[in-house]
């Protein structure tokens, strides 16, 4: 159980926060001054950290008149490029335009940045409204601004051997624009979000942004967006977040709004903080007598009113989850019950039987004897879990629960046996008895079971425990390395595509824990958070079925602090992720959803892009009696094979992190004594550009709407399948 600690500590000022309160204008000072040196003199281990610089080596163009009196330069970089307050834009990318494609039901991305040649006071965007020549419309984009904060390299990560963990000053979040007064020489990025309806007719529309300041006329950047004839299909994946953890006070808005932002987001599952009990501090016990009672004949009668699971439930009805995860916690209660209720011997007898019972799944296995002394350790500790009471009232109760949320028309749930129960166990030895006893338990209830942290080719009694319990398991959740290495995969010992072929010899589906949960709040490595939610699926996680990321909203401190958590004693490293920023009135920032929430987004779609292509080479495939529609289908299937295919995986890439799959600056320059730096471009390092994603999805696009017309042209609504 983890407790988040709300520090509401102003930050002090800097080029990115105010010593004022949250005001209508926003002043951005030199783009060298930044909150990181007094973050890290606050810290407990100040010697720990070193501020690291992003450095542009580029020079300013030259300028033509206009630009002289206009006082800026707008300039034009892909979104997934990280822009700080000092990059320096090249000719080529001063642009006088914007343009983008979608399908209806997107959110497009348009942004572009702001040089500053001399101090502008009252700097502001507005766009207006896009239309095409019939005459329909599109809303406005919505304007936000890139705001950024200070952000620590994981402190399992210095800058070399022995040194101290980097703390940057990086592009972060997206935050409600507002006037802004602007030093000269800084660079500012805008970021513009339009929404395609659901029924918006395709073309292109026009439409244009007009930038302003007190000191100057008005400049005008046009809009261009092709509203694509393509109906995207949703994919299977199951896709979310842990939502946060106790206790939640709120920061970003209640628990629905939270959803459906997520959902806006591409969502549909959440590992909820919630249950049927009520939690005591105190004690760290749970008091489940307002939702659950047992008669003294063992009748179970439950109801989830005002449980903070009916909360998180209906919030993810309305937000159009298919999933909830959650944890019992049932077997204080259980336990409790029987021990009133038997006599002590009966339940030991009933135990001793049960214990025999599952050791036996064990005998001739090299690590019989470790697994036996767990296991009977474990019954003699908790006397009464491997007796048959316990397993028939834990029973009753469990499905009872099940049968109260299908009547509600809930979201479906998904049962969690235990969180990370493979490192649990290394401090505790009775984690792997209690999750191989209560996974069965739950089956029998009518569960759908999930276990993450797990793999049947771990080593000595983790991999044995992995095994037994596969039986009872409908989704496995591993967080592998990304290695084409079973080497070189940390304790699981086998790739991705391995684990996924053993789950499901037996079954199991598997989903991804985490794969781009580092990269929320800490580095906003936005190509990693594309890659991870879309493409990944038909890449290195074919197969995969799920990602659910920790965690959207987790500071451990004041969220614009990331070092004032760290312990010199305890050396613990930050489990700090914000999905979501907060806002803090005192530092004059107004919050918002992070760079790396936007560009899952933009993973997500990806995902859908090529969820409809697959339904529609399918469908053409299967069409025997029309050659031509299967050509078609043929070309497609080919150009998308190509594409997929053109990624460089290797295990340099792979495994260039101790922990994740992250990208690397181009050029890191670190020399103990001295100002450590960074520069060019951060990028996932798979072969691919930034604007190879793009090109990659107007190629499926192309493929679809040929799909589309060559089945139309058999009178089949296309998709319709899916």
């Amino acid at each position: 159980m983890f407790i988040i600690l709300f520090f509401l500590a102003a930050v002090g000022s800097s080029s990115d926060a105010a010593e004022h309160k949250q005001t209508d204008r926003l002043r951005l000072g030199e783009p060298e001054a930044s909150d990181i040196a007094k973050c890290i003199g606050e810290s407990d281990q100040p010697d720990g950290f070193a501020e690291t610089w992003y450095v542009d080596h580029r020079s300013i163009p030259s300028l033509r008149p206009e630009e002289e009196r206009r006082g800026y330069l707008v300039f034009g970089r892909h979104w997934m490029d990280l822009i700080f307050p000092n990059s320096i834009p090249e000719r080529a990318e001063i642009i006088d335009g914007l343009g983008a494609f979608g399908a209806p039901g997107e959110y497009e991305p348009l942004t572009f940045c702001v040089r500053t040649l001399r101090e502008l006071r009252g700097l502001e965007v507005k766009a207006g409204e896009l239309v095409l020549q019939s005459g329909h419309r599109l809303a406005a984009p919505e304007v936000q601004l890139v705001r950024c904060a200070p952000r620590a390299w994981r402190s399992e990560e210095p800058l070399y051997e022995g040194g101290p963990v980097g703390v940057m000053n990086m592009p972060t979040y997206l935050e409600k624009a507002r006037l802004v007064d602007v030093v000269a020489g800084r660079t500012v990025q805008f970021w513009l979000t339009v929404k395609i309806e659901n029924d918006a007719r395709p073309g292109m529309y026009q439409g244009e942004i007009r930038i302003s300041h007190q000191q100057g006329q008005p400049c005008r950047i046009k809009i261009k967006l092709e509203v694509l004839p393509v109906r995207l299909v949703e994919p299977p994946h199951t896709l979310g977040f842990w939502d946060y953890q106790r206790p939640y006070k709120g920061e970003i808005g209640t628990i629905g709004q939270v959803y459906q932002m997520m959902s806006e987001h591409g969502m549909n599952a959440i590992f909820a903080r919630a249950s049927h009990y009520e939690y005591d501090k105190k004690t760290d016990g749970y008091d489940f007598s307002r939702y659950i009672s047992i008669d003294n004949a063992g009748k179970v009668t439950v109801t989830l009113d005002g449980s903070s699971l009916e909360t998180s439930m209906e919030a993810a009805k309305r937000a159009g989850f298919k999933y909830v995860i959650y944890h019992p916690f049932l077997q204080d209660l259980v336990s409790t019950n029987v021990e009133a209720r038997y006599d002590r011997r009966v339940l030991e007898e009933q135990s001793a039987e049960e214990v025999t019972r599952v050791l036996k799944r064990f005998e001739g296995t090299k690590d019989y004897e470790t697994i036996k002394t767990e296991i009977t350790n474990f019954n003699q500790k908790y006397s009464s879990v491997y007796s048959q009471a316990y397993a028939d009232l834990y029973v009753d109760i469990l499905r009872e629960i099940l049968r109260d949320i299908k009547r509600r028309n809930w979201p479906t749930p998904l049962v969690s046996a235990w969180d990370e129960a493979s490192s649990n166990h290394r401090r505790n030895k009775t984690v792997y008895p209690f999750v191989l006893r209560h996974l069965e338990l739950r089956k029998r209830a009518g569960a759908i079971t999930i276990l993450n942290h797990c793999s049947p080719f771990m080593e000595g009694e983790y991999g044995e425990y992995v095994r037994a319990t596969m039986k009872y398991l409908d989704i496995a959740m591993p967080t592998p390395r990304l290695s084409l290495e079973p080497k070189q995969t940390s304790g699981y010992n086998a790739t991705l595509a391995q684990l996924v072929q053993a789950f499901a010899k037996e079954g199991i589906i598997t989903f991804n824990y985490s794969l781009s949960g580092q990269t929320g709040g800490v580095f906003p490595d936005l190509s990693v958070v594309r890659f991870s939610g879309g493409f990944f699926f038909h890449t290195l996680g074919r197969g995969v079925w799920g990602n659910i990321d920790y965690i959207y909203f987790r500071p451990e401190g004041d969220p614009y602090n990331p070092v004032d958590d760290f312990h010199p004693v305890k050396q613990r490293w930050s489990h700090e992720r914000l999905w979501f920023f907060p806002p803090r009135e005192q530092a004059d920032r107004l919050g918002g959803r992070s760079l790396a929430l936007a560009a899952k987004r933009e993973g997500f779609d990806d995902l859908r892009y090529l969820q409809t292509l697959d339904v529609l080479i399918e469908q053409a495939q299967a069409k025997t009696e029309s050659p031509e529609v299967q050509q078609v289908a043929r070309i497609a299937a080919a150009r998308r094979k190509r594409i997929l295919e053109s990624f460089t995986f290797t295990d340099k890439a792979l495994d260039s992190n101790l922990r994740k799959l992250w990208s690397r600056w181009d050029t890191v320059r670190v020399t103990e004594g001295k100002k450590p730096t960074v520069s060019g471009h951060f990028r996932l390092a798979n072969g691919w550009t930034f604007s190879t994603y793009d090109r990659s999805r107007r190629a499926f696009a192309q493929e679809i709407i040929k799909l589309r017309e060559a089945l139309k042209f058999l009178g089949e609504e296309p998709g319709h399948d899916s």
